[in-house]
């Protein structure tokens, strides 16, 4: 991926057998970005990128915007995501996912049922 050897991949999430995206991140510097490909990974394109924390979410799989804070229940002391492969995130049909965090006193999973718009969480 040009332009990309400082991050690491985190997920990969395959629409189909040509349309997929892929995730990765730097943890120096906190950078945040989102690739598309639309024939088979054959080429991508840049979708998202962005250096400040939260979520972000897209209702037409080209566009993404940051999910309100206010619209995500505060993380705890020490609480983050796991960048283990894409394991701790989850999605299902076009509406629902998952995602699961620990290092805070307690493992918790996110939950959002409208494309991550607002969320809710659980220990």
């Amino acid at each position: 991926m040009p332009g990309a050897s400082q991050l690491f991949f985190i997920d990969v999430h395959a629409v189909d057998a040509r349309v997929a995206y892929l995730l990765g991140t730097n943890f120096e510097g906190g950078e945040a970005r989102i690739y598309k490909t639309a024939d088979g990974g054959s080429s991508w394109a840049t979708q998202y990128r962005d250096t400040t924390r939260g979520i972000v979410t897209t209702s037409d799989g080209e566009t993404w915007s940051r999910v309100p804070p206010e619209n995500v229940p505060p993380t705890l002391s020490g609480e983050a995501g796991f960048a283990a492969s894409g394991t701790a995130v989850a999605v299902y049909g076009t509406d629902r996912v998952w995602i699961g965090t620990g290092g805070g006193r307690v493992a918790r999973v996110y939950r959002s049922s409208d494309r991550g718009r607002s969320w809710s969480v659980a220990e």
